[in-house]
């Protein structure tokens, strides 16, 4: 089963990582092109700066599975998100007990696939969602008190509607978002809007 690791890193104010015309923006580059490299490496690597916080860089590895993921990280010491193709990219994380069961997760997805099926029509169709849920059930709740942890559903909405609309929202983000705050057992959600971009094995 295709897996997406997801990594938030914090940047210096004054580096500018985006751009490849600078020394940062080069380390940046040849750090995802040698892990892109590596045998057992991810099939495509996106990143970007928060528009909330650009003190703040997230990062989608997309592996082909955990098995390829955790024989990386073993010699190095899947379908992409269609979501992340597109202009804009809102992540919104959702955060549950960490005790959550199997059942209760798949009753969340199928809210959220219940949600999709009935709106797609009326949503804009330059718009694509992706879900899933974290493999480890003790993911660190952003703002949260030390120590404490939660299981974390991921929701991916691509637009290629410009950052300025974004942040108003979209309409499947609003429709996604009410429908969280009313699950059973949410602890917490954020959102978070990017501008990613990317690298892939044979690009």
């Amino acid at each position: 089963m295709s897996v997406t690791e997801i990594s938030c890193m914090g940047v210096k104010p004054f580096l500018d990582v985006m751009n490849e015309g600078t020394p940062e923006g080069q380390v940046l580059l040849k750090a995802w092109n040698t892990i892109i490299a590596a045998p057992e490496g991810p099939r495509r690597i996106y990143w970007g700066l928060e528009m909330e916080d650009l003190t703040k860089i997230w990062t989608f590895f997309d592996w082909n599975s955990i098995e390829d993921h955790e024989k990386f990280a073993a010699s190095f010491q899947s379908v992409s998100p269609q979501s992340l193709r597109y202009k804009t990219t809102e992540v919104i994380i959702t955060y549950f007990p960490s005790s959550i069961s199997k059942t209760q997760r798949n009753g969340r997805v199928l809210e959220i696939q219940s949600l999709i099926e009935r709106n797609k029509n009326s949503w804009n169709q330059e718009l694509a969602v992706s879900y899933g849920w974290g493999v480890e059930n003790d993911f660190p709740l952003m703002g949260g008190g030390e120590g404490q942890t939660a299981s974390v559903l991921v929701i991916l909405i691509g637009s290629n509607e410009d950052v300025t609309q974004m942040y108003s929202g979209t309409t499947a983000s609003e429709n996604i978002m009410e429908l969280i705050q009313t699950m059973e057992g949410l602890i917490e959600s954020t959102r978070h809007h990017l501008v990613v971009r990317s690298l892939g094995k044979g690009l």
